[in-house]
C-alpha cells in the first residue's frame, strides 16, 4: 500500500510511538503502533506474549478512518496484520520508523 498520507499520532507511555498511514482507496487506514510490552494489560490487550528478552513490539491494525480518530476495534486487536519485536527501546524507535517507512512507500504488503 502506498501512502497517500502519514500521520504521528498523540501517545503516552507505555505506547513509545504510533503512527496511521492513509491509502488511496477510501477507508483503507493503517495504525502502526510500538509499545513497551512490560505493561500487562495492554500486553493481553494485543496478545504480545511477556518475553522478557524483547519487551518492545511495533504492531501493524487496519482501523478507522479520521471520524473514529483512527481508533482500532477489539476483534483487530486480536490480529495484529505485522509484527515485530526488540530488545531496548532505541531499538523500538528505530524500528518503527522503519516499519512506517516501508508501508508508506509500498515495500511491505499488510
Amino acid at each position: 500500500m502506498r501512502a497517500r498520507w502519514v500521520s504521528e499520532r498523540p501517545h503516552r507511555p507505555p505506547v513509545i510511538a504510533v503512527t496511521v498511514i492513509a491509502g488511496w482507496w477510501p477507508g483503507k487506514y493503517l495504525r502502526v503502533s510500538t509499545i513497551e510490552c512490560r505493561d500487562e494489560i495492554l500486553a493481553k490487550l494485543s496478545k504480545i506474549n511477556g518475553d522478557p528478552y524483547y519487551p518492545y513490539a511495533t504492531q501493524v491494525f487496519a482501523c478507522g478512518g479520521a471520524d473514529v480518530d483512527y481508533i482500532v476495534g477489539p476483534k483487530r486487536m486480536n490480529d495484529p496484520l505485522y509484527q515485530r519485536r526488540y530488545t531496548d527501546k532505541v531499538e523500538a524507535e528505530k524500528g518503527h520508523r522503519e516499519t512506517v517507512d516501508v508501508i508508506a512507500s509500498g515495500r511491505l504488503k499488510v
